[in-house]
């Protein structure tokens, strides 16, 4: 009986190591092509055929400029989707705009595909790039 006991106890130790171990959140970089760092805090992945919101910020800039973004990982969680939007003030009364979309094979990370669109008064073009994400310890801040 004893055993069967102390088998019950390990069981349950483990089982709630493997369910903190996939809510932990980490502090995520997301290249998102022409030299554009965005920076999450305590990012998690979403679930499998399910988004999740991104609150973050460029950091590739003399200035963090809050941005918004969304990740979404597909059914057998082999592709994690991320798309980013931001205002970027280049001291003027109108702001740069960057938009992207990445595909990221996952677990990885370490090779995405992304698809850009900068907008600012003097520029206007699109590009495409492979880029990376990987943990920041710690995240940089301009």
């Amino acid at each position: 009986m004893r055993i069967l006991n102390v088998v019950k106890v390990v069981g349950v130790v483990a089982a709630s190591l493997v369910l903190v171990g996939q809510a932990s959140a980490a502090d995520m970089c997301f290249e998102a092509g022409n030299g554009t760092l965005f920076v999450v805090k305590s990012f998690r992945r979403p679930s499998p055929s399910k988004c999740r919101s991104l609150a973050g910020y460029e950091a590739s800039t003399n200035i963090a400029h809050p941005a918004m973004g969304t990740a979404c990982l597909n059914a057998n969680s082999s592709k994690l989707y991320v798309s980013w939007s931001v205002l970027i003030d280049s001291g003027g009364f109108t702001p740069s705009e960057f938009h992207s979309r990445t595909e990221f094979s996952y677990p990885s990370l370490t090779v995405g595909e992304v698809t850009y669109h900068f907008k600012s008064p003097s520029q206007d073009f699109y590009g495409n790039s492979t880029v990376s994400a990987s943990r920041c310890d710690p995240a940089p801040l301009p």
